[in-house]
């Protein structure tokens, strides 16, 4: 799940910096829990760590699980910045 997650962004060319984890129990219960950062990302690797934390810290062991889901919010374009040169004294 997280490889499509962050191939979407990737191809969006979007940064999330908020992680979701839904899980449904047997009972159909639905949580949804989520971790947030400050510097945005876009690969698989951080993703899946973010979405790994929330596991571990929310999954209780004896619930028999239904559905599991990863999504991301909180997106922005990267932001790009050239060097600007002042060109009036030839110099960078």
């Amino acid at each position: 799940m997280c490889e499509r997650v962050a191939q979407s962004l990737q191809k969006r060319q979007l940064l999330a910096h908020t992680v979701i984890v839904k899980f449904r129990w047997a009972d159909f219960t639905t949580y949804t829990r989520q971790k947030t950062v400050e510097v945005g990302f876009d690969d698989v690797q951080t993703l899946y760590t973010l979405a790994q934390a929330i596991w571990q810290e929310h999954w209780p062991r004896e619930k028999k699980l239904r559905l599991l889901g990863v999504g991301v919010s909180n997106l922005e374009k990267p932001v790009v910045r050239q060097l600007g040169f002042d060109f009036s004294t030839g110099r960078p």
